[in-house]
């Protein structure tokens, strides 16, 4: 998602100072270095380590706006220990986000607003027990995930989402910054570098390598509207708390087979609609597209040019 954000800051002719770990890997700096390639904005490339503090501190300054992306995102395994849940997930998440925002801290009088990367599962868990508070019972802004634990499906990820951006919220608070949050559903769409890691990206190599579509029955969005999202809440004086963004239903896996059938993949495993068609509407999101103005890209749409961008940019790898 990093990547699709800085592409649109360049398009805007922006100037953007991007961390990585390793400022002397090239194999990680050359996918960044091409994404600038031809755009009006400026690239700078900067050393820094979420868990490392005040390493942020030249990353941010002279920044008008701050953009915190950064966080594990994978699902851990049945054998990974507690400890080692802690020390992969839930503390670069808490600890690197608060490392982030206290380097914010000291630049705030020239910072205009920083936009963070949430997640709908910041808002509920997986274990249908957590309540919405509107009265249609979709889930939207105004919920918390309270009850994903250690031994819950995806529990550990979906802790470090939530301790994050509640960490992120106790430090803007006391040190009196803007802040807002993105709470993005399962984040697919175009591919424009070739990594072959992370949950996104397995879900469309497992299609071009299985033919089989893995989903979580959950919502989903557009990593094209979600970066969109992150620019409009920053430039928008108005902005404001959270903002979930994707779709309003679960989207079902049929629907994502007709999305790339005209893709004519060779190995592409049939998937009927169902006859008693009903799809569950779980979530709201009027905040993101009324206040920010974004329109929700059709997730067939989405589908589709993930898959087809994969062909190209994942030769290879399947």
């Amino acid at each position: 998602m990093a990547a699709e954000l800085v592409k649109q800051c360049l398009e805007l002719g922006w100037t953007v100072q991007g961390t990585v770990r390793d400022i002397k890997d090239e194999s990680k700096l050359a996918p960044l270095k091409k994404v600038a390639d031809g755009l009006p904005g400026t690239l700078v490339l900067m050393q820094a380590d979420l868990l490392q503090p005040h390493s942020f501190d030249d990353a941010v300054a002279g920044c008008d706006y701050v953009f915190h992306t950064a966080s594990p995102f994978f699902v851990p395994g049945d054998d990974m220990d507690r400890k080692t849940k802690d020390d992969k997930l839930i503390k670069p998440a808490v600890e690197g986000t608060k490392n982030v925002l206290q380097s914010v801290a000291k630049h705030k009088a020239n910072i205009k607003c920083v936009s963070m990367t949430s997640s709908v599962v910041a808002m509920y868990g997986y274990t249908g027990q957590d309540k919405a508070e509107r009265a249609d019972g979709k889930f939207s802004e105004l919920d918390w995930n309270v009850t994903s634990n250690y031994d819950t499906l995806a529990g550990a990820y979906m802790m470090s989402k939530t301790q994050a951006e509640k960490a992120a919220w106790e430090t803007a608070k006391k040190e009196a910054f803007k802040l807002v949050t993105i709470n993005p559903a399962l984040v697919l769409g175009p591919a424009i570098m070739g990594r072959g890691d992370g949950v996104s990206v397995s879900i469309g190599l497992n299609i071009l390598k299985e033919g089989v579509i893995g989903l979580f029955g959950g919502t989903i969005v557009d990593v094209r509207d979600v970066a969109k999202a992150h620019i409009a809440s920053c430039v928008n004086e108005k902005s404001q708390g959270r903002y979930y963004i994707g779709t309003t239903y679960n989207v079902p896996v049929w629907e994502a087979y007709e999305a790339i059938l005209p893709l004519g993949l060779p190995n592409l495993n049939k998937v009927d609609k169902p006859d008693d068609l009903e799809l569950t509407h779980a979530c709201n999101n009027d905040k993101v597209t009324q206040g920010l103005g974004i329109k929700i890209t059709d997730m067939r749409t989405t589908f589709y040019d993930m898959v087809k961008s994969m062909q190209v940019t994942h030769k290879g790898q399947y």
